[in-house]
């Protein structure tokens, strides 16, 4: 391998469907192709990162996760590359927000009704402590 001549991108690496999606996000948005792979792995990544683990020795495994930086001259299309493959993950993180509000809601009333009920009882107990000093009841 010669370092003066970069080699070709690798897109063939890529399984087909991703490879379709790379492709298709590259003639849209005529991004760099590195550029647009560095996005759709760390979309994929972060969409399947609850349901598989990556196993890196014996006893030794965790979550897929993928940290990326991508350095690009400005108007290389980013931003734009990186919302087409979010799009989808942050419409379902809107979804979820809107289906889960209910029980998020009972959650923090609950939540709030537990510290009162806690800090009842460990006044109790203080004031039991300084009188009786038995608490084990409380």
């Amino acid at each position: 391998m010669n370092p003066t001549y970069p080699q070709p991108f690798p897109v063939e690496a890529f399984p087909p469907v991703a490879y379709n999606a790379l492709m298709e996000v590259q003639r849209n948005t005529q991004a760099p192709l590195p550029l647009i792979a560095s996005s759709l792995l760390g979309a994929i990544s972060l969409a399947i990162q609850s349901k598989v683990d990556v196993c890196r020795s014996d006893g030794l495994s965790g979550p897929c996760s993928l940290f990326l930086l991508t350095i690009a001259e400005s108007g290389e299309r980013k931003s734009t590359v990186d919302k087409l493959f979010s799009k989808p993950i942050r419409d379902f993180e809107a979804r979820q927000a809107i289906a889960m509000k209910p029980h998020l809601e009972k959650y923090r009333a609950e939540k709030a009704a537990w510290k009162e009920k806690r800090k009842g009882i460990l006044l109790a107990i203080r004031a039991s402590a300084k009188k009786v000093g038995e608490t084990d009841v409380l």
